[in-house]
Formats: structure tokens, C-alpha cells, sequence
């Protein structure tokens, strides 16, 4: 399939390109971004410099492309979740699906959604929950999906809003929740958490990439998609394993446990994925030990 990836540089992009160019599919990518330099040197990838504020940077290349399938996960400014700042996400995603839209060529388009639009959840969440809208972020984000939903069924194509849960693993940016930890924890300090009794559903990165590629390449009907872990796992247990990874103690959790009030124990959630285990046999395969193992290991190397 010919794929137009945004985001290609990205957190979740460069594992995601990677899966794409190891697949047997022999798939041809077109991505782009801000950076110069492309993320991946291959012959199947066409990287090239565009900017999705300026529609005019990237339209053409998209015209001669003709997309079949376009995984949309550019979004600037992240984690500015200010009314500005979504504001113009929503405007450039707009700009960009009006474009593919234009060409009637397109088969499948996959988006990044997020778990914020569950709101402040303390159960399991399921597709057919109603959305919390209750900032401009998810705002943003379901104004997103309801676009692609009228545009989608008016153009017969596939939609699969994948609603992406607490994600962590290499190149995460420095102030995410593992990192603050895991850099806290190299230093022998206690890590400055908030609320360490919350318990969020947290999945790696390559997991994340691997239900992209699964929900690409599989027949499904369009629809949101819970990417998550299906598991709800405390702040504390993560600062906990991430301390038996880099000083096989848990001394310094222990800490943690007994320095702060029981009144932060604010929320619990997790994924419901049996959606998209039954319609293309994704399951997460790694555990949150491996995980915070893989992503100190890169973080040592990358320092």
C-alpha cells in the first residue's frame, strides 16, 4: 500500500516506520515534517520537509502520491494543551484531510485519538463511553473524529480512530512521567510525583505501533480503538519497578508510599481492548518491567 505518514519523526512515528518497512507487505511511505534530516534511510521512504501550518508545503507531494491509507499522528506542541494550540492542530488536520479527500484515493485513514476524551475516568473504559469534553484538547480531538466520520462515510473509506492510552518507552520527552522518574531515580532523589496512588493504563510504544500496523493491514470496519495495556497500574509500582531496573532496590519507593497524603489518590483507569484483540488479533506483548527496562537502556545510550 502507498501510506502517507505525519508525524514520521515522532515518539510513536520512527517505531511505527520501522514496523511498516519490516513488514512483508512491502509497503511505500510517503512522510514528512518539520525536521531537515529524515528519520529513516530507506528506499521504500520518501521523507521530505513540510510543515503542517503551510498547506501549500506538503499538498503537492501528497497529490502525486495518492495516498491509499494515511496514519495521521502530527500534533504540534504536545504537551500544550491550550486553546491556541488546539485550535490550529485542529485547523491543520482539517487542511490536510481536505486535501486527501480531494483525491479519492484513499482506502483507510488512522488517527491518533487519546484517552483524555474519556475524561477523569475511574473504571475501565469502553469505545461507547461517552466522551468527556472538558478542555480544548479533547475538544480538538473529537471535533477531529466527528469531521472524519461525516467525511469517511460520505467518501467510503475506512476510519479508525485509535484512542491511544498512557504511552511511554524511548524517546519519550523529558518531562513524560517515566522520564521525570527514571532521571529522579539515576540521581538517588525521590521522584516528584503528585499523585503516586493514581493508577493509569500505560503501553509501550512498540506495542502502540505494532496495533497501527495490525489495524492497517487488517480487514476491519471503521470506529474508535482502545490501544492500551488493559491493565491499571499505579504511579507508585511504575516508580517501583524503575527502581529495581537502575538500583535493584525499592528503597527510595518506599518513600514515596509513606510521604504522601491518601486524599491524591485521584483516579483509575484502564483499556477495555477487547475491540481490537477480536477484530485483528492485537494483544500488547510487552510487560511494564521489560518496557522501563528498554527505555532506561536508551536513555543511558543516548546520554
Amino acid at each position: 500500500m502507498r501510506i502517507l505518514l505525519t508525524g514520521g519523526s515522532g515518539f510513536i512515528g520512527m517505531p511505527l516506520l520501522r514496523r511498516i518497512l519490516d513488514s512483508k507487505e512491502n509497503h511505500e511511505v510517503l512522510s514528512f515534517g518539520t525536521k531537515r534530516e529524515s528519520p529513516c534511510l530507506h528506499e521504500r521512504v520518501d521523507w521530505f520537509t513540510a510543515d503542517l501550518n503551510d498547506r501549500c508545503s506538503y499538498q503537492e507531494a501528497v497529490r502525486e502520491f495518492l495516498p491509499e491509507v494515511v496514519i495521521h499522528l502530527g500534533w504540534e506542541g504536545i504537551p500544550d494543551f491550550s486553546e491556541s494550540t488546539c485550535r490550529k492542530n485542529l485547523h491543520n488536520s482539517l487542511m490536510l484531510f481536505q486535501t486527501v479527500g480531494q483525491l479519492d484515493c484513499c482506502l483507510k485513514i488512522i488517527v491518533s485519538g487519546s484517552c483524555f476524551e474519556y475524561g477523569q475516568m475511574n473504571s475501565i473504559c469502553n469505545e461507547t463511553d461517552v466522551v468527556g469534553i472538558d478542555d480544548y484538547f479533547t475538544w480538538a480531538k473529537n471535533s477531529l473524529r466527528q469531521y472524519l466520520e461525516v467525511m469517511c462515510l460520505q467518501k467510503n473509506i475506512t476510519l479508525c480512530w485509535m484512542r491511544i492510552f498512557y504511552a511511554y518507552g524511548p524517546r519519550q520527552r523529558k518531562d513524560a512521567l517515566l522520564s521525570i522518574i527514571l532521571r529522579a531515580l539515576d540521581s538517588g532523589d525521590l521522584p516528584d510525583i503528585r499523585s503516586p496512588r493514581n493508577a493509569n493504563d500505560f503501553i509501550y510504544v512498540d506495542d502502540i505501533a505494532d496495533g497501527i500496523i495490525k489495524t492497517m493491514e487488517t480487514n476491519v470496519v471503521s470506529g474508535i480503538y482502545n490501544l492500551g495495556s488493559g491493565i491499571a497500574t499505579t504511579v507508585i509500582d511504575v516508580c517501583r519497578e524503575a527502581e529495581k531496573t537502575i538500583l535493584g532496590t525499592d528503597e527510595i519507593t518506599r518513600k514515596l508510599e509513606t510521604g504522601k497524603d491518601e486524599i491524591s489518590s485521584t483516579r483509575c483507569f484502564s483499556a477495555d481492548i477487547n475491540k481490537i484483540v477480536s477484530a485483528v488479533g492485537w494483544e500488547p506483548r510487552t510487560p511494564l518491567n521489560k518496557g522501563i527496562l528498554y527505555t532506561w537502556e536508551s536513555l543511558v545510550k543516548k546520554e
